[in-house]
């Protein structure tokens, strides 16, 4: 016998005024160890959208490079790195 499975809403990225304080509110119910849980959760959060934030910008320029190379527009025209 299968057990139907609960389906979540997909996460929302905009959360209301009233979703967040109910967020906080749960999380001050937490003990000191859950709470400490939950920031490291939060600080790796935001160690991922900064690493992602900064291989986009290294795609980005290296696509640059790539389209510009040897065009009036190479930042590094005539220099050589050997």
């Amino acid at each position: 016998m299968l057990i139907p499975r609960t389906i979540r809403p997909a996460p929302c990225a905009i959360l209301s005024t009233m979703e967040r304080q109910e967020l906080i509110e749960k999380i001050k119910r937490l003990p000191a160890d859950s709470v400490a849980e939950v920031e490291h959760f939060v600080d790796s959060l935001i160690r991922r959208e900064s690493i992602l934030d900064r291989k986009s910008l290294h795609e980005e320029l290296a696509n640059y490079a790539i389209q510009h190379a040897g065009t009036d527009v190479d930042l590094d025209q005539g220099e050589s790195y050997e």
